[in-house]
């Protein structure tokens, strides 16, 4: 492949990874096999094998944006697909969001000495109760 310059390479290789993040994600929502852990350990599986390249994403912040979007996403067609009405203060999606977003950031920053599995857990657990 021929690029223009340093960041033409940086935004073809960023995109390219939000591409592959996107369908993850994508494919996670759709998954009708799995528990909604399960889905969330299996992205977090995900960013853990891709984070090398998380950090420079970090740095020009485009990933915490889609990270951001994607999630959102997320939350939105579960709360559609839920068969339960939910009550007028149930947490906004933006403030849900805001908050998976700031343990998976500071996951993949800080604390990938604990398992995906121990992440998931402690998400489900937080907004579980």
């Amino acid at each position: 492949m021929h690029y223009q310059d340093i960041q033409d390479l940086l935004d073809q290789i960023t995109s390219e990874i939000l591409n592959e993040h996107s369908n993850k994600i994508v494919d996670l929502i759709h998954a009708k096999d799995l528990s909604e852990k399960q889905k969330l350990t299996q992205l977090l599986d995900y960013l853990y094998i891709h984070r090398n390249f998380l950090f420079i994403l970090f740095k020009m912040n485009q990933f915490e944006e889609q990270l951001f979007l994607f999630l959102k996403q997320l939350i939105e067609t579960r709360r559609e697909n839920t068969k339960k009405n939910l009550p007028d203060d149930y947490v906004a999606v933006d403030i849900k969001t805001a908050s998976l977003v700031g343990i998976i950031m500071w996951w993949i920053r800080n604390g990938l000495h604990f398992s995906s599995d121990y992440i998931a857990n402690q998400i489900y657990l937080m907004y579980k109760g």
